[in-house]
């Protein structure tokens, strides 16, 4: 059954447990198969684009489902009506930028609302460590957990942001170094989400795929650490990398 607290443990980096799941975006099609329907019904509104992901990722087995989330007219109307499957809460960012006393008011509204559990901050064009440091801070004053997601294709060296009160840091292929470097460099500093192979992952043979995500897991015992594709742009995956994906994790949840 999912459970939201998992991935607040994953996010804590104190302590080891079954495997956790973390993927940023699921492509359109994607979610489509996941959840067995097609249409443009699924996307047209914010709340159906963001019941669609939340429905994907109850399928998949995952804890939580991720979004960017629009602020129209003093709401999340992607919240209002979001139906979460029993044990789970959403990640959630912003999918607009504005000017930072703007963002800063919006990040507050947003680690405020019972049904996020975590808030993510990206690169925005106004964006310092400074700024991003207090908008961490006025996430955690709210009780939620905060995790940086660099959408850059170049990302910043991640020692610029060791300052800035990050719980955890999304990573993606842009990152260009293997996992397990990473981990060890930056896994007690932060946790670490998703993965810096996805050109490479996508492409193996299942049971290879199955294998590189088992290896990963027993690396970090479920401390610090959930796996995802690292796919943010939403690239195309082929349903059986991705079930194979699934079924290493299943495994992982599941043995414990």
């Amino acid at each position: 059954m999912a459970d939201y607290r998992e991935l607040l443990r994953v996010l804590e980096n104190q302590r080891p447990g079954r495997a956790v799941f973390f993927e940023y975006t699921l492509n359109q099609s994607l979610a489509e198969q996941l959840v067995w329907r097609r249409g443009r019904g699924l996307w047209e509104t914010e709340a159906a684009r963001v019941q669609t992901l939340a429905d994907a990722a109850a399928v998949s087995g995952f804890d939580c489902p991720v979004a960017q989330l629009s602020f129209q007219n003093g709401s999340f109307p992607g919240l209002e009506t979001l139906r979460l499957e029993l044990g789970m809460k959403l990640v959630a960012g912003l999918a607009e930028d504005a000017g930072p006393d703007i963002l800063a008011e919006r990040f507050r509204l947003l680690a405020g609302e019972d049904k996020v559990c975590a808030v993510m901050i990206r690169n925005v064009p106004c964006g310092t460590p400074a700024l991003y440091r207090q908008w961490a801070e006025i996430i955690h004053k709210e009780g939620k957990p905060c995790i940086w997601t660099d959408l850059s294709a170049r990302p910043e060296p991640l020692e610029i942001f060791s300052q800035c009160g990050f719980d955890a840091v999304h990573l993606t292929e842009a990152y260009a170094r293997p996992m397990e470097e990473l981990l060890s460099r930056w896994g007690k500093i932060w946790a670490l989400l998703g993965d810096t192979q996805f050109s490479w992952l996508i492409v193996q043979k299942p049971k290879d795929i199955i294998s590189y995500c088992e290896n990963l897991y027993r690396l970090t015992a479920g401390k610090g650490y959930a796996f995802g594709t690292g796919n943010p742009a939403g690239k195309p995956i082929p349903y059986l990398s991705y079930a194979a994906i699934l079924s290493a994790y299943l495994r992982g949840r599941d043995a414990k």
